[in-house]
């Protein structure tokens, strides 16, 4: 059930115009539906596709690897990671 804290986060992680320092907090600390949202989306800050490239969770890396939007330099970083999903 999704609640109103969750819509509310959602909605942070899909606007363009929220900062990266709350980007960083939302990758970090977030439930992955939340981290599904910020990375799917265009222009988010490269600080923070670079620390999703560092995530411990492989679907969040996944999530890096598969964006197309993602800056290619870490994206071919991805390419040596542990989890073959991520190639």
């Amino acid at each position: 059930m999704r609640t109103l804290y969750s819509v509310r986060l959602e909605g942070l992680a899909a606007n363009p115009a929220a900062p990266a320092d709350l980007l960083l907090l939302i990758l970090e600390r977030a439930e992955p539906r939340m981290r599904n949202a910020l990375l799917r989306r265009e222009g988010v800050p490269d600080a923070v596709y670079e620390a999703a490239a560092r995530h411990p969770d492989p679907r969040t890396r996944r999530l890096v690897a598969a964006a197309g939007h993602a800056p290619a330099a870490i994206r071919a970083r991805l390419a040596a990671d542990p989890d073959p999903a991520c190639l």
